[in-house]
């Protein structure tokens, strides 16, 4: 078992020079098999923020998923994906001349990660966890040192 990308693909590839061509790397994720894409950006988003301390009660700050933000119009293949998710709870708001679109609400990074990443694997171009406090956007590091500190 590994926890770094880098030394199971090391580990793989002299398996195969010592003759068993057909070895390969599997990821999982609390238990449950995931794909590799996947597992590598739970793994470098976990790197910024390994850990939420702060027991879910005490905190005022609420982890969501960006899926976009827009000057102009959203292009169809987009418009149509968010649609798709709007029993989901997708949701817009305006800031700065822009409309940006969020989805889901988390008292935990690590929550709002998995979200991330199955929007990712939906189609969604870019999506990013951002930071709430009080229904205002907040700087997402500052978010999480903030918590680590408590």
């Amino acid at each position: 078992m590994f926890t770094r990308l880098e030394e199971a693909n090391a580990v793989k590839e002299r398996i195969r020079a010592d003759g068993i061509t057909d070895a390969f790397v599997v990821a999982y994720s609390n238990g449950v098999k995931t794909n590799i894409a996947a597992a590598k950006t739970k793994l470098e988003l976990n790197a910024i923020s390994p850990s939420n301390k702060v027991p879910a009660e005490n905190l005022t700050i609420k982890f969501k998923v960006q899926l976009g933000e827009y000057t102009s119009d959203v292009s169809v293949d987009e418009a149509d994906l968010f649609l798709k998710l709007t029993s989901r709870g997708i949701k817009n708001y305006i800031q700065d001349d822009k409309t940006i679109y969020i989805i889901g609400s988390f008292n935990s990074y690590s929550s709002a990660t998995d979200l991330q990443i199955k929007m990712k694997e939906m189609g969604v171009r870019n999506p990013k966890v951002v930071a709430f406090e009080k229904s205002k956007a907040i700087d997402l590091n500052e978010a999480l040192k903030r918590i680590e500190n408590k």
